[in-house]
């Protein structure tokens, strides 16, 4: 649904003349408040969020970049904590090799008598783990929260052996840890000031504290009086200067206070300014009580020579992160152009209608931040669960100028401030080098995207609402009657009585069982909201348990339920940071047998109409509440175990969505024969390692040309923080798209990992089978290549667990030697498929330029017109029809397996034969001399259970390997050979096991349900000339081992353009393609799609 923005802005109709007079009121309420925000052209109502000058947090922290730079130079005031006047030999090392960890003290020359702590962590892989912590007797025994990890963290690298200590005196006191393969990551720790430099073979990646901007408030009593008084408040004020000495004073009190400079004491007495917010901060007259005061913690990273910097999902803005900031003394035309304003946001809101093109927080918060330079990548993960403000912005280079032209270094150097509410300081290394090997060691620690259920990246047809259960069958029957295929339909909150979710409208909804029964012999699926804000009713069985069970989150004296306003009206919230929690929550999905004996209408359960067909949307779950602060929960109310909401506030939506998940996976197994299925949960609120329980969207976005071209690199950034399994609802959420535009959403939808149409109750219908010819037929055949598409899409996913990849992936992770392609990020590859996607944007156009950074003949996928790429990166022009064509590259060197017959529904098809389409290269010798002119893969398995990880299915690379130029042999082949033959079962990832198993016994067995399975027929693009003879030589289906010599009738040939071809070949911007390229097209080879085979072309 309706995300929240629709939510607390939209208008909150309900189809029933049922509703309690309460909700009809709140509805009124809901529809005054938002009445302008109705407008077709409104836009995010920026009132409703902060920017840093209304945050105490971001303006206490962004102030000190300022203040930094305005007293150059500057001095960080912490340090390694040392004898005083000690200079030689440095403080001993301690260095502890049962955990790879140095630990040492940390002094603040602001505050002398507060302690903190600093754990460097070395492991195996070259990453590295860096904490610090206020330690000691804290004021009332405070401490910060520390428990992000526990939530945060999947698995941790292995620890590092062979660690590497050097106590070092020239020309700083410091120390040196050297470990990783072969030494080759090194943290140099300076000891005062406090710097971090982080060295990947001996060249600096990375440098921390290298403004001085590190800081961490610690715990104290609140001032008396506070805040300064009004007329005091001036700096030049008396009041204001006696703060300032006293300041002076309590630096010049500490032990080390003898080898200070006095501008040094002076720039420390300033660094930190009374905000008036530190202890109470008020927005949109709701008031924080910030009971602890200031928690903050800040650091600042220098990234020199990185002149790229990527992530920090989720932002509707470029992929390539832009600069939020000018800093101090820059020199006039070094800004950059174009740069933000305001710092990016990581705070989980509920944004009504967001902008296209900002900073601001949406729905989910991933702090990690990639820099990448020509051939070169290194990352930081800052592990926090509050609110986080992140400064960007870039300098010259001023490193060796020689060492930049020999490592590709660029000319410049990117910077990043992070600063978070409260928390431990826990940052992750990621000294790469490069950053496919960054992303397989962030998503081996946060977890990796799970295998979904095959139906869940078919087609999902969604709006806010269906509004009886005769409207979901109508519906259901329409897309068959109009042949266009379709897995799941979903019911926004408008099925459930009175809003209480999981309790239907009886009068809307007479016979839910019958509903889902009628999509299930259909072979489709049902979704259904479930929010966690639970009305506050005794009549409501999940507000009931959950009371009598103590499970819903405190107000902030910890003494009652909190309550708020939401969709139901009075509503409280699930604690699911409680354990208790967790089972119950689960238990309310559990299917049970009415009679004891299963059969039509036996099975139910709590939920009704609960079935293996039902899944489930967690929506609103940041949590969006309409009277609370910027939307969203207050900052004081109280968690399990005593904690804030402001320390956990954007861990919160991730488990609602884990327990969730864990509850539909666990389901059946209260029944005879039960079994664990793979769950289906979309939400909107998502986190670090979100992509282990499910799917999420981007949100409530608009029917614009801006939010159509904007998805794009939302999508990508998503993936770059792990997350893949996203899309943008189809269409946009709010407006009424022309035809038009409609038809490019689903030209750019059937693209990504999720896809789904979904639109805001005030629009007008728009289901595909609306529009008028010929776009209805468009988008029918668009649909119907997404299906086509679907084993390919299905290995993607399998691909993307095995090696942390995401889906689609940026032009610069593919090709991160190409500086001119790291700005490119309106065009995508998909998985290791070699489809190259850019989707048409713009209004009233029909072609448009796809950038190439390669020497390699590219496919049109429609029309097989070859184009050629270039090393040194050129563009080429390529059709973008209104149709069910549109711009879609085939990477020469690829094998894509397509499914040509399509179902109405995914599952249908899983006995349906294969084409396979072969897009050669060039002919060369490769660098293994091994002749791989293509290669592909596959992968299947039941769709529906875990029974893969024990081995159960099917995984066949495919490779066309050429004659190598010079070669004396004869002729080339095209062979179908297990994974595993390819990549050792030893080197496979399983993240929901964590072990490997060898399943060849399972797999045999599903191998026998596949026996039937066969390659119908191959298209290979780009052959130099028509084959003089080809043997087909392995097991056809209802055939027997052996090698068959086809006819000539068995293929047929189409003169063309090889992929080895140069003539034609423009070099200018914009160029064409050379003319349509070779085919052969072979009938019915009859293969088995699971089994070894060779065909050869002599």
């Amino acid at each position: 649904m309706a995300s929240s923005g629709d939510g607390a802005k939209g208008r909150a109709a309900s189809p029933s003349s049922t509703r309690p007079l309460l909700l009809l009121l709140l509805s009124l309420l809901l529809s005054i408040w938002s009445l302008s925000s109705l407008a077709p052209a409104s836009a995010v109502r920026y009132h409703d969020f902060k920017k840093c000058k209304d945050s105490s947090l971001c303006t206490r922290f962004r102030r000190l970049s300022d203040y930094v730079e305005s007293n150059h130079p500057f001095r960080s005031p912490y340090s390694i904590t040392q004898p005083p006047a000690t200079q030689t030999p440095p403080p001993s090392p301690s260095f502890d090799p049962l955990t790879s960890t140095l630990t040492y003290q940390v002094h603040s020359a602001l505050h002398p008598t507060v302690q903190f702590q600093l754990n460097i962590t070395a492991f195996q892989d070259g990453t590295s783990r860096i904490r610090m912590d206020q330690v000691g007797d804290t004021y009332k025994g405070w401490k910060r929260y520390d428990e992000a990890a526990k939530w945060g963290i999947e698995k941790l690298p292995e620890l590092a052996s062979q660690v590497q200590v050097e106590s070092l005196s020239e020309p700083h006191l410091a120390t040196k840890l050297s470990f990783g393969p072969s030494r080759s990551s090194a943290i140099l720790l300076q000891h005062d000031p406090l710097k971090i430099e982080i060295l990947r073979d001996g060249h600096l990646q990375l440098v921390l504290n290298d403004r001085g901007l590190l800081h961490m408030e610690h715990f104290r009593p609140k001032p008396d009086p506070f805040p300064t008084p009004d007329d005091a408040a001036a700096s030049d004020s008396p009041q204001q200067s006696l703060v300032f000495q006293e300041r002076k004073r309590s630096i010049l009190s500490s032990s080390h206070s003898s080898s200070y400079q006095e501008d040094q004491v002076h720039q420390w007495a300033g660094f930190e300014r009374e905000d008036p917010g530190e202890w109470e901060e008020t927005w949109s007259q709701r008031k924080d009580s910030k009971p602890k005061g200031p928690e903050g913690v800040g650091l600042d990273m220098t990234f020199p020579g990185y002149s790229h910097l990527y992530g920090l999902p989720e932002h509707a803005s470029p992929l390539s992160l832009r600069s939020t900031r000018s800093p101090r003394g820059q020199k006039e035309g070094e800004d950059e152009q174009g740069r933000f304003d305001e710092p990016y946001r990581l705070m989980n809101t509920d944004v009504f209608e967001y902008d296209h093109d900002s900073p601001m927080a949406l729905y989910g918060s991933v702090p990690v931040l990639h820099a990448q330079s020509q051939g070169s990548s290194v990352s930081i993960f800052w592990l926090s669960g509050s609110e986080t403000w992140i400064d960007l912005h870039k300098t010259p280079y001023r490193g060796d100028p020689s060492l930049r032209r020999k490592a590709g270094i660029s000319h410049k150097s990117s910077h990043a401030h992070f600063f978070s509410e409260s928390g431990v300081l826990d940052l992750f290394i990621f000294p790469g080098p490069s950053a496919s090997t960054i992303m397989s060691q962030f998503t081996s620690l946060v977890g990796r995207t799970a295998m979904p259920q095959y139906f869940a990246i078919g087609y999902h047809q969604c709006r806010w609402n269906y509004l009886t259960d005769g409207d979901v069958k109508d519906v259901n029957h329409r897309f068959d009657d109009e042949d266009i295929p379709m897995d799941v339909l979903w019911l926004d909150i408008e099925y459930s009585k009175d809003h209480m979710y999981g309790v239907w409208d009886e009068v809307a909804f007479k016979d839910p069982e019958g509903m889902v029964k009628d999509l299930d012999d259909r072979g489709r699926k049902l979704v259904i909201i479930i929010d966690p804000h639970l009305k506050r009713t005794r009549d409501y069985y999940l507000y009931a348990e959950a009371q009598d069970k103590q499970l819903l989150v405190r107000t902030s004296d910890g003494q009652g339920e909190y309550e708020g306003w939401c969709w139901s009206g009075s509503a409280s919230w699930l604690d699911m940071f409680s354990p208790e929690s967790w089972k119950w929550w689960s238990e309310q999905f559990a299917l049970t047998l009415k009679k004891g004996v299963i059969g039509a209408g036996e099975i139910s359960g709590k939920l009704r109409a609960n079935a293996r067909n039902v899944f489930v949307w967690n929506d609103m779950n940041e949590p969006a509440i309409f009277n609370g602060p910027e939307v969203t929960s207050p900052k004081d109310v109280i968690h399990h175990g005593g904690w804030e909401h402001r320390d956990l506030h954007n861990i919160n939506g991730i488990l609602f969505h884990n327990a969730t998940a864990r509850g539909l996976e666990e389901r059946e197994l209260s029944l005879p024969g039960g079994v664990r299925r793979r769950p289906f949960v979309l939400s909107r609120s998502w986190w670090v390692g979100t992509q282990k329980y499910g799917a999420i969207w981007t949100g409530d976005n608009l029917g614009t040309w801006e939010h159509l071209a904007v998805s794009v690199p939302m999508i990508l950034a998503n993936g770059m923080g792990g997350m893949s399994f996203c899309g943008a609802d189809i269409g946009g959420f709010f407006g009424n798209p022309e035809p038009d535009m409609l038809v490019r959403w689903y030209q750019a939808g059937i693209w990504e990992p999720f896809f789904r149409a979904h639109a805001h109750i005030d629009t007008k219908r728009r289901e595909p089978y609306l529009l008028e010819e010929p776009l209805r037929s468009a988008v029918r055949d668009l649909i119907k290549l997404r299906y086509k598409l679907l084993p390919a899409w299905y290995t993607a996913f399998k691909e993307s667990r095995e090696s942390g990849l995401p889906i689609l992936r940026p032009q610069y992770l593919m090709f991160p030697d190409d500086v001119k392609g790291f700005d490119v990020d309106d065009q995508y590859y998909v998985g290791d498929t070699g489809l190259l996607v850019k989707p048409a944007v713009q209004k009233d156009i029909d072609s448009v330029d796809v950038y190439l950074a390669e020497d390699k003949p590219y496919y049109n996928y429609f029309s097989h017109e070859l184009y050629l790429g270039s090393s040194v990166g050129q563009r080429v022009k390529v059709p973008a029809p209104l149709t069910s064509e549109m711009p879609v590259l085939l990477r020469g060197g690829s094998i894509l397996p397509v499914r040509e017959r399509v179902r109405r529904a995914a599952e249908l098809g899983w006995k349906d034969p294969f084409t396979l389409v072969v897009a050669l290269d060039k002919k060369r010798v490769s660098d293994k001399g091994d002749g791989i002119r293509a290669q592909g893969s596959l992968y299947l398995d039941d769709g529906q259970t875990y029974e893969f990880e024990k081995g159960t299915y099917i995984w066949k690379r495919l490779r066309w390997v050429g004659r190598p130029e010079g070669s004396s042999d004869q002729g080339e082949v095209l062979e179908s050979l297990d994974e595993e033959v390819v990549r050792p079962v030893s080197a496979r990832f399983d993240a929901h096991t964590a072990v490997t198993v060898d399943g060849s016994e399972n797999t045999s067995e599903y191998r026998k349900l596949m026996a039937d399975v066969r390659v119908e027929r191959i298209l290979v693009l780009g052959l130099e000339k028509e084959p003089k003879r080809i043997r087909v030589q392995g097991r056809q289906v209802r055939g027997k081992e052996r090698e068959q010599l086809l006819k000539g009738r068995d293929w047929t040939w189409e003169s063309g353009k090889a992929s080895s071809s140069t003539s034609g070949k423009i070099l200018g911007s914009g160029s064409g393609g050379v003319g349509v390229a070779s085919r052969l097209w072979i009938k019915d080879p009859a293969v088995i799609i699971a089994e070894d085979w060779k065909i050869f072309f002599d």
